[in-house]
């Protein structure tokens, strides 16, 4: 099977940043997708570099991902 393209290397960088957000806040996709109001797969295509994060997405990311504090295991 064939890999899927980026959209650039800009885009990826700012699809790990986004992931190492959502993990250091102890969320899951689901509910960082909740919390931005956009889906579950959205969320995944974003990580992987696949769909472009629009600016207002990102920085609801930035709000939500600095407000809600890890979750405990």
């Amino acid at each position: 099977m064939a890999k899927q393209k980026t959209l650039g290397d800009v885009n990826s960088m700012r699809a790990r940043e986004i992931k190492k957000r959502r993990v250091a806040a102890g969320m899951n996709q689901r509910e960082l997708a909740d919390a931005v109001g956009v889906s579950q797969p959205t969320v995944c295509r974003w990580e992987q570099g696949l769909q472009p994060i629009p600016p207002y997405a990102a920085k609801l990311i930035t709000i939500v991902t600095a407000e809600i504090p890890a979750k405990s295991a």
